[in-house]
């Protein structure tokens, strides 16, 4: 995924900026923030697949795609055409809506960011 909006089967759209001033960051709706340098690009934008697991923000070790879903009383039908935000490496960074990857935030040692924000 490079910069700019990208429009979903669902009707949704996922846009992606990169910013090089965390002080300047403007921010509504559903998004993620994560340190350029954490993340290994391309952005990739797919559906669940069997087995998935994504480290959670403030929890130690991996939880179930699964799980997840369940847990965020997502229907069964709206989860096999859920966003699921990946890395280069199939790292899961973001459910949309749901849950932010342990990647996710503001680090004090990097200067730029990128910048997803999910429109249902």
């Amino acid at each position: 995924m490079e910069p700019g909006v990208i429009e979903l089967p669902t009707g949704a759209s996922i846009k992606m900026d990169v910013l090089d001033d965390k002080e300047n960051i403007e921010i509504t709706g559903y998004y993620a923030l994560f340190p350029a340098d954490k993340i290994k690009l391309p952005i990739q934008i797919r559906t669940r697949k069997m087995g998935d697991r994504m480290n959670l923000k403030g929890m130690s070790g991996t939880k179930k795609l699964k799980d997840i879903f369940i847990d965020s009383k997502i229907p069964l039908q709206d989860r096999d055409a859920w966003p699921v935000i990946t890395d280069k490496n199939g790292c899961i960074l973001w459910l949309p809506g749901i849950k932010k990857s342990a990647f996710e935030g503001i680090n004090h040692s990097t200067s730029q960011y990128i910048l997803l924000t999910y429109h249902k």
